[in-house]
């Protein structure tokens, strides 16, 4: 019964402290840790610890844990968590050293890794590396002693999955030849977001980003614009009806003018396209 009260407490302790040291003070963003010197680092990935801070050159050195240890989540943690063991025949969430998931299983007392690789790991050579995280690449590939090592993208490349390429992708242009100018700038982890120019409308999308708009249709004489374009939809004209008119540019179409009411006489009788021409009559 002691033993069992012990094993509980100290799996709170690992959680609970595990927890607040991600918790402490942290001004970085969710993938990121800030080290003593104030520095925002990647998080090593899961199944593997933090060896070395990053520098301004270079990302985390993150190393896999050991045999019998396990990381389950994203840290800044320079030792992994010893695994529990339990009776076969117990069935709680620490039988099969059920913590050492996303790439390892239970054998024996330890646990190993296994032939497939998790999913924040990619495969070289017969080896199975930790991915680098957005905005990085692959400078080393990892080897059974030490993890990937990442540097951050150069200017105007950017990457913004975790990966195992060795080179980033070259930011897009918005090319105002074909309708568009920039919404946001590129960053060493998200690509540049681009939005139709005004008066034109997005076509081609991707990712959130326009690749491609073309300039708002116009309304024709005799038509009204009955819904203005948008950045994504084109404008939506309507005919007028009889008695009215429109050159194209109004919201409504507006009646022919009375000419009679205004004390005047009817030269040229109006159009869809044009208002009533009117005019002072002539005695002979």
């Amino acid at each position: 019964m002691v033993e069992g009260v012990n094993m509980k407490v100290t799996s709170l302790f690992y959680i609970s402290g595990f927890c607040s040291f991600l918790a402490l003070g942290n001004t970085c963003s969710l993938s990121e840790y800030k080290t003593a010197d104030g520095e925002c680092c990647p998080m090593c990935s899961i199944g593997t610890m933090v060896l070395y801070d990053c520098t301004g050159d270079f990302s985390t050195t993150c190393k896999p844990c050991i045999p019998g240890t396990f990381m389950s989540e994203p840290s800044s943690l320079h030792k992994c968590f010893p695994c529990k063991h339990c009776n076969e025949r117990t069935k709680t969430s620490d039988t099969e050293c059920g913590n050492c998931t996303f790439g390892f299983s239970s054998s024996g007392l330890n646990c190993k890794k296994t032939d497939a690789c998790a999913w924040a790991e990619y495969e070289i050579n017969g080896e199975c590396c930790p991915m680098c995280a957005p905005g990085n690449h692959v400078h080393w590939h990892c080897t059974e002693d030490t993890s990937t090592t990442c540097v951050p993208c150069s200017a105007l490349t950017y990457i913004d999955e975790p990966s195992g390429l060795d080179k980033c992708f070259p930011c897009s242009v918005c090319d105002d030849q074909q309708g568009l100018r920039v919404n946001r700038t590129c960053t060493h982890s998200t690509d540049t977001v681009c939005e139709p120019l005004e008066g034109f409308y997005c076509i081609e999308q991707n990712k959130g980003s326009c690749r491609f708009a073309v300039k708002h249709s116009e309304c024709d004489p005799g038509q009204y614009i009955r819904q203005a374009g948008t950045a994504f939809t084109d404008t939506d004209c309507g005919n007028c009806a009889e008695g009215t008119y429109s050159n194209g540019t109004f919201t409504t179409c507006q009646p022919h003018s009375k000419c009679e009411t205004e004390g005047l006489q009817e030269i040229k009788p109006g159009s869809m396209s044009s208002d009533t021409e009117c005019g002072h009559s002539t005695r002979r």
